[in-house]
């Protein structure tokens, strides 16, 4: 198996696929050569059952999400204001 494998929304479908015809896991993890880990992080993704489209779209939305307080400590910004916040 390859070391990292980002899913698209076709492989999605194929596991969506795959679950529906009552595949375990393991076997769904074969097929597409990915690893077990990745096939249960896949099903946190979704609220219930899993769903490709929503699988997709909440891989998505957590690539575009910033974390700012991160941002800002790495660039010492957050210290910054806690020293102006001190001073007054």
């Amino acid at each position: 198996m390859k070391k990292f494998k980002l899913l698209t929304l076709n492989d999605r479908r194929k596991i969506e696929e795959l679950l529906h015809q009552g595949l375990p896991k393991k076997e769904i993890c074969l097929r597409l050569g990915i690893w077990e880990s990745t096939i249960y992080r896949e099903f946190k993704k979704c609220e219930g059952k899993y769903n490709a489209q929503e699988a997709h779209h909440n891989t998505n939305v957590s690539k575009n999400l910033i974390d700012w307080e991160i941002i800002g400590k790495r660039f010492g910004i957050v210290e910054m204001t806690n020293n102006l916040n001190l001073c007054r």
